[in-house]
């Protein structure tokens, strides 16, 4: 702004990066929802397979089962995993 007046063609030049810039994370965003459900659909399989058999003594099955729906601690860090 000079002496009350808008430079059009700045604003124009920004507003042209922004919506490049909107457009670019609108795609990010797009990739990890697909991601998302890629991995999710595995996992659920995996819970499937863990209902089916991990009540037939299969120790491997029961401690996966326990890690799926062992609440997250909020540390962030890897837990070791013992199978007996």
């Amino acid at each position: 702004v000079t002496n009350g007046a808008v430079d059009v063609g700045a604003v124009s030049v920004v507003e042209k990066e922004l919506r490049g810039k909107v457009a670019e994370l609108e795609g990010l965003a797009e990739e990890l929802e697909k991601e998302r459900d890629y991995y999710f659909g595995k996992l659920r399989a995996i819970e499937v397979l863990c209902q089916t058999y991990g009540d037939q003594g299969n120790a491997f099955l029961q401690v996966v089962q326990g890690e799926m729906y062992r609440e997250d601690s909020g540390e962030g860090g890897e837990k070791e995993v013992e199978v007996e």
